[in-house]
């Protein structure tokens, strides 16, 4: 139960619509059932104790493999140790309504829509399209 507070947190920052939330409610299951990682960006602001807005790409590419914050689930494997955020009831919802899929991936573009994506290759197709 304690795990699904945790995933519900790194849902609420990681999706603003909530309308989108189960989708990556959906793709954080299939990470975890894969055995990879979460690949949460906001999980590592977390552990600079700093929030998304300030927290830009660069200083997050400067990081990425540092197993020394362990709330950076883009290096360190499955949950963080503890919640991030406020949970609101829409993100808890989202884990009980995450619908079956084969997504892995997805990426948002500037007006916030996901494009997931079954593969690397397919997610990288995405991140060289003009979203």
């Amino acid at each position: 139960m304690y795990g699904g507070l945790i995933l519900a947190s790194v849902t609420e920052k990681e999706e603003r619509k909530d309308a989108n939330k189960p989708l990556i409610a959906s793709i954080f299951f299939n990470r975890l059932e894969a055995g990879m990682r979460l690949d949460a960006d906001i999980t590592l602001c977390y552990g600079f104790s700093e929030p998304y807005e300030t927290c830009t790409p660069s200083r997050i590419a400067q990081h990425l493999d540092d197993k020394g914050n362990e709330y950076n689930t883009r290096a360190v494997a499955g949950l963080p140790p503890t919640p991030i955020s406020t949970i609101h009831v829409k993100s808890v919802q989202a884990l009980f309504e995450a619908p079956k899929t084969d997504y892995l991936f997805y990426l948002h573009n500037k007006n916030g829509e996901i494009f997931p994506a079954k593969t690397n290759s397919e997610h990288n197709l995405n991140k060289s399209k003009e979203l």
